[in-house]
């Protein structure tokens, strides 16, 4: 993508401010979610994933505007995107794990791992398609922020409160 828009930041950069980015973040989501705080430690994770999709989807207009400003950018929605993935993904595991019976523990976790890797898979087929379909990864990237702020209101409406309810522990 930066170089469909002409970033001509290292690729490596990137993922290594994301890994950072996931680093800092067990750093403070983990004592958060040991409180109790579950739900709200996914929903500020869901809010900054959505808003790093919106950047990115940004990023080629941006390109137009200032260059240098949007390469600073770049390395910024990675470690963003770093701290929303590394705050909610595990957030998220304890969540299924908190809803099952002891003796159910390991199959929650792995239907949570299945549906994850089956759904970056679905994920990044459908954004293939739509960047070859439009024109571009920009108007991929404008589809899974809004399929994240669906996916937040789902979970704010619907699956936290269920959560709330039901959890075991």
């Amino acid at each position: 993508y930066a170089d469909e828009i002409g970033i001509s930041v290292n690729s490596g950069l990137y993922f290594t401010f994301m890994a950072i980015g996931l680093a800092v973040s067990r750093m403070f989501s983990g004592r958060q979610v040991d409180k109790g705080r579950i739900t709200l430690v996914i929903s500020l994770g869901m809010y900054l994933a959505a808003a790093s999709f919106f950047g990115l989807a940004a990023l080629e207009r941006l390109m137009r505007w200032n260059p240098v400003f949007t390469s600073y950018l770049y390395i910024g929605i990675a470690l963003s995107q770093g701290i929303a993935f590394g705050t909610m993904f595990p957030a998220f595991n304890t969540l299924f794990v908190n809803l099952a019976p002891n003796s159910q523990r390991g199959t929650a976790t792995s239907t949570y791992l299945t549906s994850w890797d089956v759904g970056i898979g679905i994920g990044l087929m459908i954004g293939g398609s739509i960047a070859q379909a439009f024109g571009g990864f920009n108007h991929a990237y404008l589809f899974g922020a809004c399929l994240t702020i669906l996916s937040t209101l789902f979970f704010l409406l619907k699956a936290g409160p269920h959560f709330n309810r039901n959890k075991l522990r």
